[in-house]
């Protein structure tokens, strides 16, 4: 994945770009680090290992693009199923936001 970033000729600005996943396959262009939004362990780790990478040691930008669906009316999920989606979809990006 090639992430175009225009910076003036003169400028100084550095940045970290990471991608995560919950099985992690690195590609040539970036970094992919493991995480599960549903787990409170997985996120605090994740900002530990990248803490003193980043950039003045803080995180500017996140992008959470978490997520997954299931087929058919919810009201026919099972309820593990309907508790998934609302752990991943919802309390995920609350978690890491």
């Amino acid at each position: 994945m090639h992430l175009p970033v225009n910076l003036p000729a003169t400028a100084t600005t550095s940045f970290l770009l990471c991608a995560t996943q919950t099985e992690p396959r690195n590609t040539a262009d970036i970094e992919v680090v493991m995480l599960d939004v549903t787990s409170a362990e997985s996120i605090s780790d994740l900002l530990s290992q990248l803490k003193d990478r980043l950039p003045d040691g803080k995180l500017d930008i996140i992008v959470n693009n978490a997520g997954f669906e299931a087929t058919g009316p919810q009201i026919k999920a099972d309820l593990a199923t309907a508790k998934r989606l609302h752990d991943v979809n919802v309390l995920g990006l609350l978690a890491v936001t």
